[in-house]
Parts: structure tokens; C-alpha cells; sequence
């Protein structure tokens, strides 16, 4: 069996995007999702440039030393792949 799920954005979500970024308002994505749905959305409104490395906290990942464990993630081609 094969199960395939989508996320869609709002219609007039990339709008909302492109004014908030035009009136020099910072844009961010804070998500329960997964980190790659997170990506993905954040390249496809744009609010990330295509081929930037990125850098994603994950929160809840705690080290022992109280540091909060960074996972790096990058787009090649239509895939985005975790470093």
C-alpha cells in the first residue's frame, strides 16, 4: 500500500508573505511539523532564497549539556536533503 500526503498553502499565502517582507517585517516559521514540510514551505513562500543553507533548531532535542542540537538541511534540485 502506498499513502502520499499534501500540504497545501493558503491561496493568499504567498501574498501575505511578499507584503510583510515589502514593509520590511521579519518573517519565520515556528512549526510542530515536520522540518522538511517546514523547509519546503519556507522555500516555496520565498521567505528563504533558493539554494540557501539552512539551518534549523530543533527545540525540543536537548543534549545533556543543555544545548539545543542543530540539524542542517539544504535543497538540491527538488529534494532536500539533511546534513
Amino acid at each position: 500500500a502506498l499513502v502520499t500526503f499534501s500540504n497545501k498553502l493558503k491561496d493568499d499565502a504567498p501574498w501575505i508573505i511578499k507584503t510583510l517582507q515589502e514593509a520590511d517585517i521579519q518573517t519565520k516559521i515556528i512549526t510542530g511539523d515536520s522540518i522538511f514540510v517546514a523547509v519546503q514551505t519556507a522555500l516555496s513562500l520565498e521567505i528563504v532564497p533558493l539554494g540557501s543553507r539552512i539551518i534549523a533548531l530543533e527545540g525540543d532535542k536537548l543534549e545533556a549539556d543543555g544545548s539545543i542540537k542543530a540539524t542542517c538541511v539544504k535543497k538540491v534540485g527538488d529534494k532536500i536533503l539533511e546534513d
